[in-house]
């Protein structure tokens, strides 16, 4: 279907006759160095556990020492938003495939 001026993007038609249609969810959630991102608490709940910090879309750092390799993960700051994050690494190798349908943006750094 062609994009509409509400949609701009096209859409895909229903019933979906396409290849099968997957998830893409990280199982790695990594903190970030709060202070050095400039991310503040907002609510930290007694009874559940449950934090919720400020959102940022950049300046965001995650500590050396909290990183494993991982290319592909969450933010556990930020609980629930869905924002997946990746390295440089994994968008290079996307690329490489010639996937050209995603826009990285830069959010931060390891180190």
């Amino acid at each position: 279907m062609p994009p509409t001026e509400k949609t701009k993007m096209p859409l895909v038609m229903h019933p979906y006759s396409g290849p099968d249609l997957l998830w893409l969810i990280p199982i790695k959630r990594l903190p970030l160095n709060t202070a050095r991102s400039g991310v503040e608490l907002i609510s930290d709940c007694s009874k559940c556990g449950q934090k919720r910090f400020t959102f940022k879309r950049d300046g965001l750092i995650i500590d050396a020492s909290d990183w494993h390799g991982e290319r592909i993960f969450y933010i556990e700051q930020f609980g629930k938003s869905g924002a997946i994050f990746v390295t440089e690494d994994s968008l290079n190798a996307i690329a490489k495939e010639g996937i050209k349908n995603l826009y990285p943006r830069l959010a931060g750094s390891i180190g």
